[in-house]
């Protein structure tokens, strides 16, 4: 479970039930978690977690708010960087090849930049990207294991994103490329780097997330993923409890 303040991304949670019965009492505390802060609570469904998670939230009045897939590359001997993952370089004819800097901690300024890109398809515009928020982003950058990420192209930023790399799974997530360098090829570049990196990493498989028919998708099946399942977001609606992002 992930809580900032009303309204952010990390208000949900995830991986329940993935090991067994879910007992009232911890769905309980779950929503008295989120409820005390005057949030909604909001719970990824894995269709692969155990009855009873389905049967609590059910019966809790939680409804269903979208849906989401996870797609995957899989390679039994794992991912290597022989296993044509890297796509032409430059993107586009006329380009420069693209250059990908990794945000180091204690990079405030870097950091914000790939905040801004990589979360500006996700958020309303004019978000306000506080303190609170860039906290989060912070102590992600910090994990030995995850890595945010900016793509620069003719001396300007083109898209920002993230990854994860924990041997022997890596995710990609949040990439989001601007306006004017979209249709280039940049997002499906920023994939093969991150399956390179993962290969690198010694990653065996390699996940990713994304709404049913977004251009993640095809992009992702262009590089040869398949899909895994499709994860279901309830929420638990309640007078004057934000929904989050």
């Amino acid at each position: 479970m992930g809580r900032g303040e009303p309204g952010q991304w990390c208000n949900q949670a995830i991986g329940l039930g993935m090991h067994g019965p879910v007992s009232s009492e911890d769905l309980d505390r779950l929503i008295a978690f989120y409820e005390s802060e005057g949030i909604q609570a909001q719970v990824e469904l894995c269709p692969f977690a155990d009855e009873s998670l389905l049967q609590g939230l059910s019966a809790r009045g939680f409804v269903i708010r979208e849906f989401e897939n996870t797609w995957y590359r899989p390679s039994p001997e794992g991912l290597t960087a022989e296993d044509s993952l890297l796509t032409p370089w430059p993107v586009g004819d006329d380009a420069e090849p693209m250059r990908v800097e990794v945000v180091q901690p204690g990079d405030e300024d870097l950091l914000r930049v790939a905040v801004e890109v990589s979360m500006s398809a996700f958020v309303p515009e004019g978000y306000d990207f506080g303190e609170s928020e860039m906290a989060i982003h912070r102590r992600m950058v910090e994990m030995p294991y995850c890595r945010k990420i900016v793509a620069w192209m003719d001396g300007e930023v083109v898209a920002a994103g993230g990854m994860k790399s924990k041997p022997p799974l890596g995710a990609m997530f949040g990439v989001t490329v601007r306006e004017r360098w979209r249709r280039r090829g940049v997002q499906q570049a920023l994939m093969a780097w991150r399956l390179a990196t993962a290969a690198a990493d010694g990653c065996r498989t390699m996940v990713i997330h994304g709404k049913p028919g977004e251009p993640t998708e095809r992009n992702a099946q262009r590089m040869g993923f398949r899909l895994a399942y499709t994860t279901v977001i309830v929420v638990k609606p309640g007078e004057g409890l934000v929904q989050s992002l």
